[in-house]
């Protein structure tokens, strides 16, 4: 009779145990569940750079549109919660802005591919932008000049950062939108980044 009170009590452990571990399991996937939402919701469309169809010495006009002529089918985590934009290509590397309200631009220079997590120091100890409100006049291009700006945390120095940061008045408000161009000394080379921010 005790055997059998025994193998009685141990099934239903087992049956409890079973139990429980589905229950986790479960939870388990709800949860991975919605990070991956929350991380799609923070995903950018990097590597969809619109490309203009002047130069600088060409007016613009104040119907010109801005058409996106290249887009990736994929999209990257931008860690510090600005937009990604390509640097060269999508794979070379990425520039990540983030605009502040108050005009206050940060860039953070970061991997390529799916790396946008890592970090990628530079020498240079600036980098300068021709920028252009999205909503601006056709002659109302402006400069925007971001420093070197360490991290101290990984150990960075002017001359040997992956972090800048720059202001202007001009980019100060809400929902501000611009266009901006210039080159940042990355991998040991000078290239050409447009930005549609």
């Amino acid at each position: 009779m005790n055997l059998k009170k025994s193998s009685e009590d141990n099934l239903i452990k087992v049956i409890v145990y079973i139990v429980v571990l589905v229950y986790c399991c479960v939870f388990s996937s709800a949860l991975k569940a919605a990070e991956n939402n929350e991380d799609k919701n923070n995903e950018n469309h990097c590597c969809e750079q619109h490309r203009q169809h002047t130069d600088h010495n060409h007016a613009h006009s104040d119907s010109h549109q801005h058409q996106n002529q290249h887009q990736h089918g994929h999209h990257h985590k931008a860690f510090h919660d600005g937009k990604l934009f390509e640097i060269g290509s999508c794979e070379n590397g990425h520039c990540e802005i983030k605009l502040n309200e108050d005009g206050m631009v940060e860039l953070w220079l970061v991997g390529g591919g799916n790396n946008t997590g890592a970090s990628i120091r530079t020498s240079a100890e600036e980098i300068k932008f021709k920028c252009k409100l999205k909503n601006g006049l056709k002659n109302d291009e402006f400069d925007l000049i971001l420093k070197a700006a360490p991290i101290e945390l990984a150990e960075e120095s002017i001359g040997d950062c992956s972090h800048f940061t720059g202001h202007h008045e001009k980019l100060a408000g809400k929902n501000i939108r611009f266009f901006a161009n210039g080159k940042i000394y990355f991998k040991g080379k000078n290239i050409k980044v447009e930005i549609d921010y």
